[in-house]
């Protein structure tokens, strides 16, 4: 092997390396996002769960009732899992980790695998859009 061969060996596993080490996200959290319906009024209860169930199930997501104005959703992805608490009223909603596995979860400074964030941006804009139809 020549010198130059070796450096470009070396360069390319030190570039699979850096690939591989992805670096750890502060865990997103969507607070109080306002409800702005289409019609411009106020819209029930009942529409804006059903609203939110169907855009997390159109992604994957398993919307489970937890309550008044509390969805749990979970999300499977090959041996991932992602939890979130999603409260809602009539003029705001909110979606807060809740739990999940294989995701390198930090409890002690709230970081997470940067996939975790993009699934809940998903999710946030598949609400907001099918928010927005009613």
């Amino acid at each position: 092997m020549t010198k130059h061969s070796v450096k470009v060996s070396i360069l390319i596993l030190l570039g699979l390396f850096i690939i591989g080490c992805r670096t750890l996200s502060p865990v997103y959290n969507v607070e109080s996002a306002t409800i702005m319906p289409a019609s411009g009024t106020e819209v029930g209860m009942d529409n804006i769960k059903t609203a939110i169930t169907q855009a997390g199930s159109r992604l994957g997501w398993t919307m489970k009732p937890a309550g008044d104005g509390h969805l749990v959703a979970t999300l499977f992805v090959r041996q991932h899992m992602a939890q979130v608490d999603i409260k809602f009223d009539s003029k705001s909603y909110s979606i807060q980790y809740n739990d999940s596995q294989n995701l390198q979860y930090n409890d002690g400074d709230g970081s997470i695998h940067p996939n975790y964030n993009k699934w809940v941006q998903r999710l946030q804009r598949n609400i907001d859009a099918r928010l927005a139809t009613l």
